[in-house]
Formats: structure tokens, sequence, C-alpha cells
């Protein structure tokens, strides 16, 4: 199998991918963007990613979007959970899958590891393993492993042990997801016990790993006994002449030596080995002790020399286990990515809602986790988001006041479906429904470009014909103030163009304006529905409107560099909108609003109306 750290161009993990030579598992961690197209005029494209023809990964424009959405946030506060490294390169590099079953599993991997935290039950990944220097160097011929960092694949060992023996019959029925990932591994005992028949609990070779070993050190034991005995007697001697200064003895370079006073250095016989810093003392190794401290020193190399042999053959027969112990690793650190995702399930309340194969909106008290976190801080309610988007109703206009939470809506249900098909759990009932969608386009903000020479209006305009090109069934988009940046009446007619659009195209989205035109064509047109932030009375509102639209020349301008077709943009069109929607058009679209499409947002700003009082 390719691997993917081999993986150096976009040409190269095409080629993989079109052979088959890369697996899903593989390329799950290949660098953001990779795939993305360059355009001069276009945003670039993230977590877009084809496996034998099929999106496995969503489609995402602009390149800023879960900026703007706030998705890099969450991912942040994720990896601020984890432990190991393998767990916090999963959280920064988390991607938004279209596959169901890679979405369930996930959440459902979380799900059950928030119900043991709940439920105080005890998981064994205890240790914190970070191992991938080891694994590399075990992977390389000749290369040896010292006692510490055996001991860690010990550690890995025991701990892979605990998990296996944790998953009885019974918990693997229970907790299937957690189960799956060691569903393709095994535990290999014989791991453990090399690594015990040369190591001791500290790490240290032990004394029977070769008889070699075993002879060297007892030798080692013997002439160092030795060496005390007589070194004892010379220091008793020095210390009744007065020679020695008040430390007596230490060690240099390897060797026991004498701590004389500087002026009876030469009434020692001996070698001299050193001066302290104020030059008052002088280090002596005394002649007799010489030869002891050489056989010593001898020896001692010899052991440093059956060690590394030790270690080296060790090292040579747990290389076989390479691609085990590295499947081990990834497993520990699978359970503590899995672990940090319910730790953080946990933190914004979040629940295990449903997941369907289509395209599909139905959230049930949602709420914006960040938002909540801030709150909950600040000692303030959050209000959460109810709505539905199905087949009969796609798209949902919401207008009204600015600060009246239109945006904070629509980023909630962005965000939160982000979430859902990267696989955590998100704050909403557990009633609620999720669909898998395989594109998500929004339009939040000011996106002008001095660099590009692309005005604020210019700028929209290039993002609403790719909207327009782009969108399919499966596409969820986002339109903060669609038609803004130009002329009213002029960037009515746009708005609804491109409402018509991408509603033909059976694309599910959100859009917030301010044109009333769009709220009376949403009421009149099949798939697109209105949206209130609160319950209020139809008959309060001033229906006194006039509407006019004059295409300036400009603006036809603009839009013609942009491609928009003319065609859409016809008299026709513009004599349609010139005609003065009536009191009870507006009556019934409001109408329509209080029942339909109810939605209960506050999230800290006002509540008003969902359309301006006009006069």
């Amino acid at each position: 199998m390719l691997l993917i750290q081999r993986i150096q161009s976009r040409r190269t993990l095409l080629f993989a991918l079109s052979t088959g030579n890369i697996q899903p598992q593989a390329f799950e961690t290949t660098v953001f963007g990779l795939l993305s197209p360059d355009s001069r005029l276009f945003p670039k494209f993230a977590n877009s990613i084809h496996f034998r023809g099929k999106r496995i990964i969503v489609k995402i424009f602009p390149e800023s979007a879960p900026i703007q959405l706030e998705f890099n946030k969450v991912k942040d506060l994720l990896a601020n959970y984890c432990q190991t490294d393998h767990a916090r390169t999963k959280a920064v590099q988390l991607r938004i899958h279209t596959r169901k079953e890679f979405v369930e599993t996930e959440l459902k991997q979380t799900h059950e590891y928030r119900q043991l935290v709940v439920n105080a039950i005890y998981f064994p990944n205890d240790y914190i393993l970070n191992l991938s220097k080891e694994l590399k160097l075990l992977s390389i011929p000749g290369a040896v492993l010292n006692g510490e960092e055996l001991q860690q694949l010990r550690k890995l060992s025991e701990s892979i042990e605990k998990i296996f023996r944790w998953f009885d019959s019974e918990r693997k029925q229970t907790y299937s997801g957690l189960a799956l990932v060691i569903r393709d591994t095994y535990f290999e005992k014989v791991i453990a016990e090399m690594i015990n028949d040369v190591l001791d609990d500290f790490g240290q070779v032990k004394d029977n790993a070769s008889e070699d070993l075993k002879n060297i050190r007892m030798n080692l034991y013997r002439k160092r006994n030795e060496l005390r005995r007589l070194f004892d007697k010379i220091v008793a001697k020095m210390n009744k002449l007065g020679h020695l200064a008040e430390i007596e003895e230490s060690f240099m370079n390897g060797r026991r030596v004498l701590a004389v006073f500087a002026e009876q250095k030469r009434t020692v016989k001996g070698i001299l080995h050193g001066e302290s810093d104020s030059r008052r003392t002088s280090y002596v190794e005394p002649e007799e002790t010489v030869e002891l401290n050489n056989a010593i020193y001898e020896l001692e190399g010899d052991e440093q020399k059956e060690v590394y042999r030790i270690l080296r053959e060790l090292t040579a027969k747990l290389s076989v286990y390479a691609d085990l112990l590295s499947t081990w690793h990834a497993v520990v650190g699978e359970y503590d990515f899995i672990r940090a995702k319910a730790k953080l399930a946990a933190e914004i309340k979040g629940e295990y809602p449903a997941v369907v194969d289509k395209a599909h909106v139905h959230l049930v008290e949602a709420y914006h986790p960040l938002l909540y976190l801030y709150n909950q801080r600040s000692g303030k309610p959050t209000i959460p988001v109810t709505i539905t988007l199905d087949d009969t109703k796609r798209i949902l206009v919401i207008s009204g006041p600015n600060a009246g939470g239109k945006t904070v809506t629509m980023k909630t249900i962005g965000l939160l479906q982000m979430m859902v098909q990267s696989g955590l759990l998100v704050p909403v009932h557990p009633s609620s429904q999720f669909g898998i969608f395989k594109q998500l386009m929004i339009h939040i903000g000011d996106t002008q470009s001095i660099e590009f020479e692309l005005s604020t209006y210019s700028s929209h305009l290039l993002h609403m014909k790719y909207f327009m090109e782009e969108a399919n069934g499966r596409t969820l988009f986002f339109i903060d103030e669609l038609g803004s940046g130009s002329d009213p009446n002029l960037g009515g007619a746009f708005a609804e163009v491109i409402m018509q659009e991408l509603a033909k195209k059976h694309a599910f989205g959100i859009v917030t304006t301010h044109y009333l035109n769009l709220k009376v064509m949403a009421g009149k047109t099949a798939g697109i529905i209105n949206g209130v932030m609160k319950r209020f009375l139809p008959e309060t509102i001033w229906t006194k409107l006039r509407w006019e639209v004059q295409a300036e020349a400009r603006q036809e301008r603009v839009s013609e560099s942009a491609r928009i077709p003319r065609v859409a943009l016809g008299q026709e069109h513009i004599r349609n909108l010139t005609v003065l929607p009536t009191r009870e058009d507006l009556v019934d679209c409001l109408r329509r609003d209080a029942v339909v499409a109810e939605i209960g947002v506050d999230h800290g700003y006002f509540s008003r109306t969902i359309l301006d009082r006009a006069k």
C-alpha cells in the first residue's frame, strides 16, 4: 500500500487514488486542501477529495468557509482535550465526510465513550504514548532502541492487553462502536515477554539477559568491593596524617580519587586528575588503586558493549512486529481522540442525533456550541433554534432588522452540520435528524478583493454565479444579505433570479435578506419558505409599500462582467417585479411564516420581528 507520507504532490495523490493503491483509511490524513483547484477569481476549495469516482470529503466553497463558520475554533477546543500526538493531529486535520457509515461510526463511538464517562466506567487508556520516533527507528535495519524507549513499547503492549481484556463478550456488544477500533488487530503477548526477559521494571537490562553480562557484572561487583575496602584504608591513613580536605574523596573521569589539600598533593603518591575551582583541593588517584581502577574501567566498557549487543538483538527481534506496534500505537491514539470528542461533547452538552443518507435538515432545540459556552461563562441563557428543511421546504428565507439573530441562525445550522459530518456530537435534542450533504457553500460578510480588483458587489455576483452553476440536490448553502451591495431595486431582481435558480437545482439552504420581494416570492414559490425570528401578529405589519426597479447602466455592466445570463434579467422579469404586492399577499405570506417555519432565536441579541415596518 502506498503510504500517504510519500505523497508529495496533487498529481501523485490523484494517480494513487485512481489506481486504487491507497486505501480510504490512509488518505484521511492528507494535508488540508491538497486537491484545491487553483483559480484567479474564486477561492480554493477545501476538504474536496474523491475515491474511485465517489466524493468522500465535503466540497466546501470558499476555502475560508470553516473559518467563517468558526469550525476552526471547534477543532481548537477538541485539540486541547487530546493528549497524544496522534489524536491532536486528527483534531487539527478534522475532515468533513460524506460517507454515512463513517459519520455514524464516529458519532456512535463518541456517544459510547461519553456514556462511559457519565457512568464513571473505567476504560484502560491511561498511558500517554507518543512513540512515533521509536516506531520509526524500529523499522530501520540496524537501529537500536535504548532501555527507556523499549520500556515505552512495553507500556504500549500492556495498554493494548488491558484494552483487549476489557472488551469481554458482553462489552463488545454493548460498546460495539468502540470495539470496532481493535477489530482488525490482535494482541501478541510475545512482544511483552521478549522485553520482560531483557529489561527490569525500571528499564535497565537484567543481569541474566545473557551469560556474558552476568559474568561481567559479577566480576564488576567483586572488583568494586575490593576497591572500596582498599580505598577505605587509604582514606583512614590520610585522615590521620591530616592531608585530606573535608569531602575526603570524589570521582574524576569515572575513577575514585582522594580530595587532598593542594599543598599536600606531592606527598600523596598517585595520579593527579585535577583541581577544584578554588585551587585549594587537588584530586589524586592513589597508586595502590590504579590497577583496580583500570580493571573496573575495562569491565565497565565490556558491560556497555554487551548491553548494546543485547539491545540491538532485542530491537531486531521486535522489528518483525513493527507494523503491529504501529497499529497498536494508532489504536491508543484513536481511543484518546474518541475520549477528546466525548469530553468536548460533555462540555457543549452534545447529543447523538439521527443521520439519514439524503439531503435533510431537522434540528430541534439546536444551540451554537461556542455561543453556548460563552453565555454559560457569562451566566446568560442561550435560546435554541428549531428548523426543518426537507424535500418540500428546501430553502428558508429569513429577513428582519440588523442584530436580530439571522446570521447567528445560519452559522448555527452550518457549524452543526459540519460537526456532525466530522463525527462530533452536537448540542441538539436527540430527536434531531441530520442529512448528508456533499457540497457546502457559504457567502457571509464582505468578500471584496483588492488583489483581484473585485468590489463587494462584483465579488457577491461571482460567488452567486458559482452557486447557480455548481449547486445540486446534495448542496447546503448559506447566503447572508442576498442581493446586497447594489441599488435595492436591481439587487432585488438579482436576488429573485438567484433564488429561482437554486430552487430549480433542488439545493437546500438558508438566505437572509432585507428585500421584501423575496418574502413575497418565497410565499408563492414551491420549495421556498419564509422564516420568523419570533411569533408575531401579521395584522400589526404595515403593508403600504411602493417598489420601483430600475436597472442602472453601471450595475448592468458589473453583472455582465460576472457573466450573469441576460435572459435571466430580461424586461419581462423586471416588469414582473414592479407589480406592487397587495395587502393580502403579505398577510398570507406572514401567516405562513408563523405556522411553517417558526425559529426561536435570541442568542443575546434583540428579539425582533422578521420584517421591517415600511411606511
